[in-house]
């Protein structure tokens, strides 16, 4: 699965880091984000902007 958003792809990462901590069998390394609340205007901005480059990218024919 793609993601453009920030929060939504570290949990993503959550998930496999866990599942390949618990295939290794060792201690959970508990990967996390925190953005402080200052940066979630610039965040969203950032997840937009790169969502409708996709889309776009996704729409040109190629040659």
């Amino acid at each position: 699965m793609q993601t453009f958003d920030f929060i939504e792809a570290a949990e993503m990462v959550a998930k496999t880091v866990a599942a390949r901590d618990a295939e290794l069998d060792v201690t959970p390394s508990l990967p996390q984000i925190e953005d402080g609340g200052g940066l979630d205007g610039v965040l969203d901005a950032l997840t937009t902007r790169l969502a409708t480059q996709s889309q776009r990218q996704a729409l040109t024919p190629k040659l």
